[in-house]
């Protein structure tokens, strides 16, 4: 877990392109905390990649407190346990993916949201748009859902063959 969490700090402080639209992050960190749990498969292991990514993201800089990061990331992790563990949502398939990841990019938009209501700082949500950013989560989110499935697929594809035996006939390109 602490790898995983590791990999989504890295994804999301590094990978952050600043394009201005909220939410656009979501695609890798939240594609990196659905595998993730699709690997490790153990109860908590969305909580636990959370706060890893929490505690990774100091050394890298992410930005914020600890405390605050800690928080916004267990929390988002937990939400993934939860809906992972719904049988409606198959987290192993492409559209429960996307809900999962929809769902539990919503909640960290919904944290955000207390965390500046909490300190007055409502005021630049409801400027830039909380049902705006509140789409752009939940897009961003179902992406990083799918693109989640997508590489579970991808592994288990490779996986098959490996286990098959079939190897790439290299023979017709020499």
């Amino acid at each position: 877990m602490a790898a995983w969490g590791c990999l989504i700090a890295a994804g999301r402080t590094y990978l952050d392109f600043h394009l201005g639209i909220p939410g656009h992050t979501g695609i890798l960190w939240i594609a990196l905390l659905i595998v993730g749990k699709l690997v490790v498969r153990r109860g908590g292991s969305g909580l636990g990649m959370g706060i890893a990514a929490a505690l990774w993201g100091v050394p890298m800089g992410m930005g914020h407190p600890l405390v605050y990061n800690v928080a916004l990331y267990a929390l988002v992790g937990g939400a993934a346990d939860i809906l992972g563990a719904i049988r409606v949502t198959h987290i192993d398939h492409p559209l429960g993916a996307a809900v999962c990841g929809a769902l539990a990019h919503l909640t960290k938009l919904g944290f955000i949201t207390a965390y500046a209501m909490s300190f007055g700082l409502y005021r630049n949500f409801w400027e830039v748009g909380l049902g705006v950013s509140a789409g752009y989560h939940i897009f961003f989110g179902a992406l990083g859902g799918v693109a989640a499935a997508t590489i579970l697929g991808l592994i288990r594809l490779g996986t098959a063959r490996k286990d098959k035996g079939s190897t790439v006939d290299t023979s017709a390109q020499r």
